[in-house]
């Protein structure tokens, strides 16, 4: 968990305080030359990069303060579909066809990270209207898929400063993958543009726990 937390650090707070480091120093380049035009441009940059900082850093600490529900993954992954709507406006559809599901403590804490992320990623750059959390029991596995009816990934963010696509999802998507190996299981991720996003998580139900986390 530590190091997961180095890693939604690293992704989300260092690169943007790398940037900030960097129009700084044009801002400060541009006001020694009394370039107005620019000097206000980087100060722009810099302002809306301090804001992503600041929210980034919110939604840091609000995922590890995050905590599981004491009855357990269903009633915790009820629990955020109970208010996803009223946060996000996005309606999200939730269906248990997993009953008895039989889970670890552990193994618990990282499905719901995982679904906690999928979600996430469809609050911030889905675009969608609809979302849809689906929990599974299969022959020899269980099975979560997470789907919306957003832009898709291909579609989302826009253009950095040299002109390279935007793909604020991809470090979270990292993360979840680690996480699904964790479980000894995988992740899968499948857009199209224009036609939404699918996340879908697969373990196996007899999986030897303490071998698969090393």
């Amino acid at each position: 968990e530590r190091q997961m937390m180095a890693n939604e650090v690293h992704d989300s707070l260092a690169q943007t305080l790398a940037y900030i480091k960097m129009r700084m120093a044009l801002l400060q380049e541009s006001m020694l030359r009394h370039e107005d035009e620019r000097a206000l441009k980087y100060w722009t940059d810099v302002n809306q990069a301090v804001g992503s900082a600041y929210s980034h850093m919110r939604e840091i600490l609000t995922h590890f303060r995050s905590r599981m529900d004491p009855s357990g993954l269903i009633p915790a992954l009820q629990s955020i579909v109970d208010g996803f709507h009223a946060k996000t406006g996005i309606v999200l559809e939730f269906s248990n066809r997993a009953p008895g599901l039989e889970l670890s403590v552990e193994q618990e804490v990282q499905v719901f990270h995982i679904v906690q992320e999928a979600l996430s990623n469809i609050t911030k750059h889905a675009l969608a209207s609809r979302a849809s959390l689906v929990v599974e029991r299969m022959p020899g596995h269980y099975q979560i898929t997470i789907e919306d009816n957003g832009a898709g990934i291909a579609a989302a963010g826009g253009p950095t400063d040299d002109g390279k696509p935007v793909r604020e999802g991809h470090f979270g998507i990292e993360i979840m993958t680690e996480r699904a190996h964790r479980l000894g299981g995988e992740l899968e991720v499948s857009s199209n543009a224009g036609s939404g996003t699918q996340v879908r998580l697969s373990f196996p139900i007899t999986a030897r726990w303490h071998e698969a986390r090393r």
